[in-house]
């Protein structure tokens, strides 16, 4: 419910949260990340309008996050006309195959059409994408890259793709993933845990008690 959040051990970092919105007011429930696409353009335009408030200016550069991150990454960077980047961490029409084969019987409930179009507008509108690993692009010999899926493929009533992305694009950077030592460490060294925050942690996890401290409990 904290609309401003300061990130402890950083300068300049915070977080700004902006709620879904519907005609009836804020969206105050939960809703699987398969249905948010009726939100994203409304989002997008509170989004802009918080960005702008709490800057006082317009941002340098926008990144965004998984299919409906990047959608809204977009549409953000278009109405702004500032640099967008794109990481898709996971491109899922690889991880389901026959989803547009089978489109009629599963967009329904999971808007594969969606989510595989708002895909190929952030990759191609975007200045540049971050990835993993040359995998990631095109694949191997024998799989297919996540990025490489997009370049032809058939929505059935819907459209035909012939040429979805350029996987040689220039706009591809591949930045293999770090951890920080001193945040991430073995389970063996259990100096390190925060233990002293355990039975606050409990508390506000498994209490039935619904006040300010245990909300949407």
């Amino acid at each position: 419910g904290q609309r401003l959040e300061k990130v402890i051990g950083t300068e300049h970092t915070d977080i700004i949260r902006v709620p879904f919105r519907n005609e009836n007011g804020i969206l105050r429930k939960w809703i699987s990340r398969f249905d948010v696409w009726p939100y994203l353009e409304a989002y997008t335009e509170d989004v802009a309008s918080e960005i702008m408030k709490e800057m006082q200016a317009k941002p340098d550069l926008i990144i965004g996050n998984y299919s409906d991150g990047n959608l809204v990454a977009t549409l953000l960077a278009h109405k702004l006309g500032v640099t967008q980047c794109t990481i898709a961490h996971a491109l899922e029409k690889t991880k389901y195959p026959n989803s547009d084969i089978y489109l009629d019987k599963f967009d329904s409930q999971y808007h594969f059409s969606c989510q595989f179009t708002a895909d190929l507008i952030a990759m191609n509108h975007t200045d540049f994408i971050i990835t993993s690993t040359f995998q990631e692009i095109a694949g191997s010999k024998d799989t297919v890259g996540q990025y490489e899926s997009h370049i032809a493929f058939t929505l059935p009533g819907l459209y035909r793709v012939v040429h979805g992305i350029d996987v040689f694009d220039p706009k591809f950077n591949i930045v293999s993933p770090g951890a920080d030592m001193s945040v991430y460490y073995p389970y063996t060294e259990t100096d390190k845990r925060l233990t002293a925050f355990h039975p606050e942690i409990e508390e506000l996890i498994y209490s039935d008690v619904d006040n300010s401290e245990h909300k949407f409990v």
